[in-house]
């Protein structure tokens, strides 16, 4: 009987998955849209409704990909892969990752434009809403994430790796993104018992 009602479950997490694609092409998708789906996904998240941020999340994946809004679907597969980590699924999160290995290399990506509601005050009441604010913290947040699963597998030449990567990508990140990377790097040298390294980056992120 439990197996058919997990089943049954999935079933209807796949239908909501498709459902919820199919309303992302319907609506055009614009690249705004998946971004902020990323966003909303990342609220459930923190509010601790995990199935449901993950069924948003692989719906804008679905989305990012007919779209071909690459820098986009990099956001939405970095958080997609710190949800599977929250919940435990370190193999699936992992997956992800080893799919995604072109997000941290090669060429870069065209930054990834966002809206912020300073930004839509000062827009005309005629007129599209300009973007102001352009970030490369899609990248930063790839990493960071797959850093904390390699973290999770104590696979510490992956994370130094990560780690590498991320700091490297901070100076072009948002100051909250950068805190990410301090946190990741936090983590790192605890579990490796850098001492020193720990005390700077615990004293980066206290300044």
């Amino acid at each position: 009987l439990a197996k058919v009602v997990e089943s049954k479950k999935k079933a209807v997490e796949q239908q909501d998955f498709e459902e919820a694609g199919r309303l992302f092409r319907r609506a055009g998708a614009t690249r705004s849209a998946i971004a902020a789906a990323a966003r909303e996904a990342g609220a459930r998240m923190e509010a601790g409704r995990l199935q449901a941020a993950e069924t948003l999340l692989r719906a804008a994946d679905l989305a990012a990909e007919q779209a071909t809004a690459g820098p986009e679907r990099m956001m939405v597969r970095a958080v997609l892969v710190e949800c599977l980590d929250w919940q435990n699924r370190t193999d699936d999160a992992q997956r992800i990752i080893e799919q995604d290995r072109a997000f941290g290399e090669g060429t870069r990506p065209d930054p990834i434009e966002v809206e912020t509601p300073a930004c839509r005050a000062g827009a005309s009441s005629d007129g599209p809403v300009p973007p102001c604010e352009t970030e490369s913290a899609h990248r930063l947040r790839w990493h960071c994430a797959a850093g904390a699963v390699a973290l999770r597998r104590r696979s510490i030449e992956e994370a130094a790796s990560q780690l590498a990567a991320a700091l490297a990508a901070v100076a072009d990140g948002s100051p909250l993104a950068a805190c990410a990377a301090e946190i990741l790097a936090i983590r790192f040298h605890a579990l490796t018992g850098d001492l020193e390294a720990l005390r700077l980056h615990l004293a980066r992120g206290g300044g």
